[in-house]
C-alpha cells in the first residue's frame, strides 16, 4: 500500500499471516507520460514533518521534466509506480534512525503533470484498471459515462482525493506568468488526525500544484518547509538528452525488448541504479552489491527451472522489472503492504521486495528471507507471461511460488528444492488443530479465487496449505508414483493454457480487446476448467489423507 492510500483509508492494512508474501493493494495513482508542452502539476503529499529541514536544502534539477526546485536534504527520492497516470516525481522524508524520533506519518512529496489540453489527457477515457494481486481487475466505474478530463488541480483533487475536501482557493501574487493559489485540505472523516495543504501554479498550458498531508500536530511546521521548497520553483524547456544517452546504451547491446528497458532506465530516480540480464532488468537502491550480483545470477538460474516444469504457451520476450528497495521503509513507501515481504504487480510487470539485513545467516532470516521472496515472486512473473497474462488459481500460484522458495542454487543450477522454512511449522499446527487452527478442505481451496484465498481469517493457513499441497505432489513418492496424482499439476497447467488460448482466439482474430468483465469471465472459466480436468479422476478424501501424513513427516530446515 502506498502512503497516500494508507492516509485515505486512515489506517495501514496488514495481513494476519506471519511473514506472509505481500499482495498489491490498489492505489489511487497511475503514471502519465505526458511530458511535452503540457501542464505540470507538482504535488507534494506529506504525512508529517519537522519545523525546519534539519539537513538544510539542496537544489534539485529534473531536466526531463523542466523542473528546478529546492529539496530538503531530509527527503529522498522514491520511485513512481510504472502504472502511475499523473505523478511523475515522488519524495519522502528519510526514516529517522531511532524509532522514538519517527513521526506518525512519514512526510511525502509528489509531483503531478496535468495537461490543460484534453487531447492526450488519459482521463478523457474511462478510468484505469484497478490493481489487485496478480491480475488487473475490472475498471472502476465500468458501465458509467466517461469522466470529465482533468485539466486543473481542483479537478484532480475531486477525482483522486475524493476523501478530502478542498478548501476555497486563496490567491497569491502572480509570478513568472503563473497564477498561484493556496488551499487547505480537510480529511472528510472526523476520526482522522490528518491535515493537508496545497499550492497550485497555473499558466495557459499548465498548472503546478503542491499538496501535503501531515499529522495535525505537525501541520504548521510542515507548511513552513513546503513553502520554502516551493519558493523558487523554476520551469524550463524539457531536456531529452538523458533519454538519448540511454537509447545509445542499448543500441550497443543486444538485450531483448530494448524499448521496455529504455523506459525503465529513463524513469530511474536519484539513488537508484539498474542492471540488465537476459530476461530481467534489476533496479535497486540497496548498496549491497554482492546481493545484486546474486540476484542477477540466480534469477536466470531459477527461470530455467520454471521453463522446465512449465513450458510457456508461446515464445515471449517480455522483460520483467525486479525492484530491490534498500529497506522496509522504502518498500512500504513504494507500495508494499505492512507485514509483507514482497509482491508481483502484473499491471506494472514488476517484482518488488526489499533487502533484509543479515540476522544469523539461517534459513528464514535476514538475507535468506530476501532470496526466499525472490524465488517466490519471480515465479509469479514467469507464470503470468507463460500462460498468456493469466494467473492460475491461488493454491497453484502461491503454492508453487512457495515451492520454489526452497530452491538451493549452486553453479548456476537448481540443485535441490527444500522445505519452505516459512510454511512448514504453520501448516503442521493447522493439521494438528493447534490453538484452533484448521486446514481448508481440498474441495474448497482448489477453486478459491484470489479474494477468498486472501480472506484475513484464513490467509495464513491458505498460504501454508497451498505450499504443502504443491510440495506433496512434487516430492512425495506416493504422489509422484501414483497413476493419477502424478499428473495433476501438469494437467492443470496444460489445460489452463489450452482453454485460455481457445477463449482468447476470437479476440485475437478480430483485433478487439475484451472488456474487463469479459476478460475476468474468461480467466475464471480457464481456471475452473483446469481444476475440473486435473482432479476429474481423483478421490479428494484419499489425496487429503496422504497429504496430511506426508506433511506431518517433514522436518523444518536447520
Amino acid at each position: 500500500m502506498n502512503a497516500l492510500a494508507a492516509v485515505n483509508d486512515a489506517a495501514l492494512n496488514s495481513d494476519p499471516c506471519w511473514r506472509r508474501f505481500g499482495r498489491r493493494l490498489s492505489t489511487r495513482f497511475g503514471r502519465s507520460r505526458v511530458f511535452l508542452h503540457g501542464l505540470v502539476t507538482l504535488i507534494f503529499s506529506v504525512s508529517g514533518s519537522a519545523a525546519f529541514a534539519q539537513g538544510g536544502y539542496t537544489t534539485e534539477k529534473q531536466p526531463k521534466y523542466g523542473l528546478t526546485f529546492l529539496r530538503a536534504r531530509d527527503y529522498e527520492a522514491i520511485p513512481v509506480e510504472p502504472t502511475e497516470e499523473w505523478v511523475i516525481l515522488y519524495y519522502a522524508e528519510k526514516e529517522a534512525f531511532r524509532e522514538s524520533d519517527r513521526k506518525r506519518f512519514r512526510p511525502e512529496l509528489r509531483f503531478v503533470w496535468i495537461d490543460h489540453n484534453p487531447k492526450g489527457n488519459s482521463e478523457s477515457t474511462p478510468l484505469p484498471i484497478e490493481k489487485s494481486g496478480d491480475e488487473s481487475g475490472g475498471k472502476k466505474g465500468e458501465g458509467k459515462a466517461a469522466p470529465k478530463p482533468v485539466t486543473d488541480f481542483p479537478g484532480y483533487a475531486e477525482r483522486y482525493l475524493d476523501q478530502w475536501s478542498l478548501g476555497q482557493a486563496t490567491p497569491l501574487k502572480k509570478r513568472g506568468g503563473n497564477q498561484i493559489f493556496d488551499y487547505y485540505l480537510d480529511f472528510k472523516s472526523s476520526r482522522s488526525p490528518i491535515e493537508g495543504w496545497a499550492r497550485s501554479f497555473s499558466d495557459k498550458d499548465r498548472t503546478i500544484a503542491v499538496f501535503g498531508f501531515c499529522a495535525e500536530e505537525d501541520y504548521y511546521d510542515c507548511v513552513k518547509i513546503w513553502e520554502k521548497m516551493l519558493g523558487k520553483v523554476k520551469f524550463s524547456p524539457i531536456d531529452e538528452g538523458e533519454d538519448k544517452a540511454i537509447r545509445r546504451f542499448y543500441e550497443r547491446r543486444k538485450y531483448s525488448n530494448p524499448e521496455f528497458r529504455i523506459n525503465v532506465r529513463s524513469n530511474l530516480v536519484k539513488g537508484w541504479e539498474a542492471e540488465d540480464t537476459d530476461n530481467f532488468i534489476v533496479v535497486y537502491s540497496t548498496k549491497d552489491e554482492p546481493l545484486i550480483r546474486i540476484i542477477k545470477r540466480e534469477l536466470e538460474s531459477i527461470r530455467k527451472e520454471y521453463i522446465k516444469l512449465f513450458p510457456p504457451a508461446r515464445a515471449f520476450d517480455d522483460v520483467s522489472v525486479v525492484r530491490v528497495c534498500k529497506d522496509e521503509a522504502e518498500y512500504l513507501k513504494y507500495g508494499g503492504s505492512l507485514g509483507s515481504a514482497g509482491y508481483w504487480h502484473a499491471a506494472a510487470e514488476e517484482l518488488v521486495f526489499y533487502d533484509k539485513e543479515n540476522e544469523d545467516g539461517e534459513a528464514g532470516t535476514g538475507k535468506a528471507d530476501t532470496r526466499i521472496v525472490l524465488y517466490h515472486e519471480a515465479f509469479h512473473q514467469y507464470i503470468y507471461f507463460a500462460v498468456g497474462k493469466l494467473a492460475p488459481h491461488s493454491w497453484f500460484n502461491e503454492g508453487t511460488g512457495d515451492y520454489f522458495s526452497g530452491a538451493l542454487i549452486k553453479g548456476g543450477k537448481v540443485k535441490k528444492i527444500d522445505v519452505n522454512p516459512w510454511r512448514i511449522d504453520y501448516i503442521k499446527y493447522a493439521i494438528e488443530g493447534y490453538r484452533g487452527l484448521r486446514t481448508i478442505p481440498f474441495s474448497e481451496i482448489l477453486k478459491m479465487e484470489q479474494a477468498d484465498f486472501y480472506n484475513r481469517s484464513i490467509v495464513g493457513v491458505a498460504y501454508s496449505q497451498a505450499w504443502s499441497m504443491i510440495y506433496f505432489l512434487r516430492t512425495s513418492k506416493e504422489a509422484t508414483k501414483h497413476p493419477t496424482w502424478s499428473g495433476i499439476l501438469d494437467t492443470y497447467f496444460d489445460t489452463l493454457k489450452d482453454v485460455f488460448a481457445e477463449q482468447m482466439e476470437p479476440f485475437l482474430k478480430s483485433g478487439e480487446e475484451p472488456t474487463p468483465k469479459v476478460m475476468e469471465a474468461i480467466r475464471k472459466t480457464s481456471r475452473d476448467a483446469a481444476v475440473d480436468k486435473a482432479f476429474s479422476d481423483v478421490n479428494l478424501r484419499d489425496l487429503e489423507v496422504a497429504w496430511r501424513e506426508y506433511t506431518l513427516s517433514l522436518k523444518s530446515p536447520k
